[in-house]
């Protein structure tokens, strides 16, 4: 059977995705050590790495087209971030991730 002109249209889309998932994962494990740690709050890692990156994916689409500056655009979406997974501020940085 072949594939539909729809399926044949989210190929490139699921590419990308499998292709950035390993940085949504990264995005995931430190969210869930800072969760462990106390410093943030997130019940669905996962969910919120994925927001986070598609955030910042936009971030970048707009600063690589003129649209914003990089600086602000980082500082913006920092604060954010911490308060959506309320973020406490520390002057120690997270335990190291376990190989």
């Amino acid at each position: 059977m072949w594939p539909s002109r729809r399926s044949s249209a989210r190929a490139p889309a699921r590419r990308r995705s499998n292709a950035l998932s390993p940085l949504a994962a990264t995005i995931a494990r430190a969210i869930e050590r800072a969760t462990a740690a106390g410093v943030a709050e997130s019940a669905e890692p996962e969910r919120d790495a994925e927001t986070v990156f598609a955030l910042v994916l936009d971030g970048l689409d707009d600063v690589t087209l003129g649209r914003g500056d990089s600086a602000e655009r980082g500082e913006y979406l920092w604060k954010f971030v911490a308060g959506a997974l309320h973020v406490v501020p520390t002057s120690s940085p997270l335990p190291e991730e376990s190989p």
